[in-house]
């Protein structure tokens, strides 16, 4: 978790100039691959530890009592997960815009 907070102890235009160097060695410089991976490195750590909180023993207990009743894992997902989730998921996909 630590390691998951480097991204915003640096300055975001020095990460971004150390980054720019391993972007140029694996030839993703104004690549589609290097438009992607750039801002993942800055909003996954964001999300992960936001999914960290939300995935804790209340959580987990829901998806086991769907299965208990008869429910499959797809339906867990989908009728109890997803709607559970849907704050968190609306905060990691709008923090990077």
């Amino acid at each position: 978790m630590l390691l998951a907070y480097f991204p915003y102890a640096m300055a975001p235009v020095i990460l971004a100039a150390c980054l720019q160097h391993y972007f140029l060695v694996l030839g993703w410089s104004g690549k589609w691959s290097g438009g992607v991976v750039g801002p993942v490195v800055h909003y996954l750590p964001f999300c992960g530890d936001l999914f960290l909180r939300f995935w804790n023993q209340r959580t987990q207990s829901m998806e086991h009592l769907v299965t208990t009743l008869g429910g499959t894992y797809w339906q867990a997902f989908r009728k109890v997960l997803l709607p559970m989730s849907r704050s968190a998921l609306l905060v990691c996909f709008f923090k990077p815009f």
